[in-house]
């Protein structure tokens, strides 16, 4: 995103270190500089000045665009062990991590397939990565939380162990165009990544209000809405092979 389209009222990804934010105040102290007064998820005020170089990293949030779909799986597997490890440790630190950390979400955000081997029949699903910020007073610091949500295509969802993507395999380049044309209308179903937030956010109004009702109990501060930040279409391993015998038609 250019320097230029960045105005107040935006939610833009690429300018808080692990969460998007909602630009508040915008000023040009240089040119092609950009100063940028923001709310990040959990709710806290920060500034970040950018550059040209930055542009780049500038983006709508992933749940209000398409996905490309072009990461290569292991990329995408290591850029997800990142932003795991980054946000879930309290924090993102400074300097080098925080621009490493945005770089993995940008991996992330451009979306990815994989192989579930040990997935049986044909069916796909989809992996969400979601965050959500747990302000002080849950579990003793404030930090942003990655999960995995898992969502087949009728509707139903799950979370997921967090190394779930650890133990599926990456898709071969030469598979990728195979599966992007028989897969679309997944990978379009926009309806079935906002029911999948939708259903997670549910899940933590459900775990709040049970820390609120226990003994001596208190609900979590700055508990902050699901964000989504990508996802990847998992096939069984069965289903390259099939579509290659089947000239690229997807299984009814």
């Amino acid at each position: 995103m250019r320097l230029e389209d960045i105005a107040p009222g935006l939610a833009l990804e690429g300018i808080a270190p692990s969460s998007f934010a909602h630009v508040l105040v915008v000023d040009e102290p240089a040119p092609d500089t950009l100063a940028v007064v923001y709310r990040d998820a959990s709710g806290a005020l920060g500034e970040r000045l950018l550059c040209r170089a930055d542009e780049a990293f500038v983006r709508v949030p992933a749940r209000n665009r398409p996905w490309a779909f072009d990461a290569g799986g292991s990329a995408f597997q290591g850029a997800l062990d990142a932003c795991m490890a980054g946000p879930c440790s309290g924090g993102v630190g400074d300097g080098g991590s925080a621009w490493g950390l945005m770089e993995s979400f940008v991996v992330v955000g451009r979306g990815t397939f994989l192989v579930d081997p040990g997935r049986e029949g044909l069916g796909p699903y989809m992996m969400l990565v979601l965050g959500h910020g747990h302000g002080p007073g849950h579990d003793g610091d404030g930090r942003w939380r990655l999960v995995l949500v898992l969502a087949e295509p009728r509707g139903l969802f799950t979370v997921a162990d967090p190394s779930l993507h650890r133990r599926l395999a990456a898709t071969r380049a030469e598979d990728r165009p195979l599966l992007e044309e028989a897969l679309q209308p997944l990978i379009a179903n926009r309806k079935l990544r906002a029911d999948a937030v939708a259903w997670y956010a549910s899940l933590l109004v459900a775990e709040r209000d049970q820390a609120a009702a226990r003994p001596f109990g208190a609900p979590p501060r700055g508990l902050s809405p699901p964000v989504l930040h990508g996802a990847a279409v998992v096939v069984p391993s069965g289903l390259v092979p099939w579509l290659r015998r089947h000239g690229g038609a997807a299984p009814a």
